[in-house]
């Protein structure tokens, strides 16, 4: 029940048509009477078209996600080249792919309602409440505003497992078109920019910004200081959202090969302009987790290796990497600069030093965490950390996974999210054991994509937890249910009959007597 009643015909009609009358009633009306009102009618025939082109499908109402996140990034900066905006008109358009986040779960609920929810769901479940439950109600100082957008943030796009229960994998086909097309799109926008600086939307956007953005504020110290350090980052909001996303991108598009939802010539477009994406990005975190992903899929190719131990043995030890080469780094590597950028910051340690620190910080911030958080309100972390101002800055740029959950959400927020998350992997290896041989391959690959964003989370923090990976969470437990299923369906019917043969088998044996 995709459409939650909406028919495919005259309702359906009269309902595209209305949004499509409404929005060019908005053109009209913002260039003609009110040129100030532009930024907003163009958020608002832009939500209109993405929604029409969807026809109010849960499938569509996916995809056109993905393509309102990236419509999203790019308009919030090029409404600066009509000149200034407010800062609501900025985040305003973050509010387009929300809406779309939002329906898209709402129509998935009638096939979630009906199926019988794996162990890993429902520690999901308890989690979600959790976290919503401490942000809104855990006193800190924050506006609702700003517990809004940290729920948003932070704990909205983990409803797209949901969405991808409902699915499946039948939106891997058209899900990975349009991945293709907005890589081919990002990329080489992201290297005009590495090769020539920012654009003349970048300086335009960094311009106004730059008092409440972090990469505005980057950009726009580029521009008054030349420094030798800027990084391409296409329209996305930052680095490393950007090298995610191209990373996942690439990633998808190997899966969807093992099962024909993704053509040969896709693969040969996406690799070369992803990669060149990633290099000019210089996100390190992001080439971890690429890197690990392949050596995963690798890995667990071979069927004596196929073990969810092994997996989960393999993510502790990505943690443990990753803090003995970063301690390693900041002992033996030192500054090694040259003239050219990209091999500043390749040859570099950055900021390694506060990500290393994570467990030092989760131990002190254990006491007065271990039962609740401060939940997801940027005030309520400004307001200070065990009272140092000091603190803070190691907390916000731990970019710690761990960390994070348990400033915000509490000691009970990290158990509940490291058990959905364990308990999936052992989930998506019982799905693996169940499926086909072809729908095994597309399993192994979201089984390495899912470690390989996990193993940034020591490094970036929750970015990991976007739209693009829960996908693949739900699209794992979704075919896992209909497996269980389909077992339960075949032990009923032997069942059966066994029952209609039993009495026939008795009189059989009494008469042979």
């Amino acid at each position: 029940m995709e459409t939650l009643g909406l028919p495919d015909g005259l309702l359906l009609g009269m309902t595209r048509n209305l949004l499509l009358a409404f929005a060019a009633f908005a053109i009209v009306f913002a260039v003609c009477v009110r040129s100030d009102y532009v930024p907003a009618m163009l958020w608002f025939c832009c939500l209109v078209v993405v929604l029409v082109l969807t026809r109010f499908k849960l499938q569509n109402l996916a995809v056109a996600y993905i393509l309102a996140d990236h419509l999203s990034q790019f308009f919030k900066r090029a409404i600066y080249l009509l000149g200034p905006q407010t800062t609501a008109t900025y985040y305003g358009f973050q509010t387009m792919p929300a809406i779309i986040m939002v329906l898209a779960f709402l129509f998935s609920l009638p096939t979630i309602l009906k199926v019988r929810l794996p162990l890993s769901v429902k520690f999901l479940m308890a989690y979600i409440c959790l976290a919503v439950g401490t942000t809104l109600l855990t006193p800190g100082g924050s506006n609702l505003s700003s517990r809004v957008a940290g729920i948003y943030g932070s704990v909205a796009p983990l409803s797209a497992i949901f969405v991808g229960i409902a699915l499946q994998f039948r939106i891997l086909k058209t899900m990975n078109q349009v991945l293709l097309a907005l890589v081919v799109l990002s990329v080489p926008y992201g290297l005009f920019q590495f090769f020539n600086g920012p654009t003349r939307m970048d300086r335009e956007w960094a311009s106004a910004t730059y008092r409440f953005s972090i990469e505005g504020a980057k950009v726009f110290e580029n521009m008054r200081h030349g420094l030798i350090d800027f990084r391409s980052y296409s329209y996305y909001a930052d680095h490393a959202t950007w090298g995610i996303f191209l990373a996942f991108s690439m990633l998808a598009i190997l899966a969807g090969r093992s099962t024909g939802a993704s053509k040969s010539n896709w693969v040969w477009v996406a690799i070369p302009l992803g990669l060149a994406g990633m290099v000019t990005a210089a996100t390190r975190s992001v080439w971890i987790g690429f890197l690990g992903a392949l050596a995963l899929h690798r890995l667990i190719s071979v069927r004596t290796l196929r073990r969810p131990a092994l997996v989960i043995a393999s993510i502790f030890l990505g943690f443990g990497l990753v803090l003995w080469g970063g301690n390693y780094a900041l002992d033996n590597i030192h500054l090694q600069l040259t003239s050219n950028s990209l091999l500043n910051r390749y040859l570099t340690v950055g900021t390694i030093n506060a990500r290393v620190s994570a467990p030092d910080i989760f131990v002190e911030l254990l006491p007065t965490n271990w039962l609740v958080g401060r939940g997801y309100g940027g005030s309520a972390l400004l307001r200070g950390f065990n009272g140092r101002e000091q603190d803070v800055t190691r907390v916000e740029y731990s970019h710690n996974l761990i960390v994070d959950t348990l400033l915000y959400v509490g000691l009970p927020g990290v158990i509940l999210l490291c058990s959905f998350l364990l308990i999936w992997i052992q989930e998506a290896f019982e799905a693996l054991r169940m499926s086909s041989t072809e729908m095994s391959k597309t399993i192994r690959w979201c089984i390495a994509i899912v470690v390989g964003e996990l193993l940034i989370a020591p490094l970036n923090g929750g970015l990991f937890i976007n739209f693009y990976c829960c996908l693949i969470f739900g699209m794992v437990t979704g075919e896992l249910i209909r497996l269980r299923a389909e077992r339960q369906r075949m032990v009923d019917a032997l069942i059966v009959a066994e029952r209609q043969l039993a009495p026939r088998l008795s009189k059989a044996m009494a008469e042979a007597r």
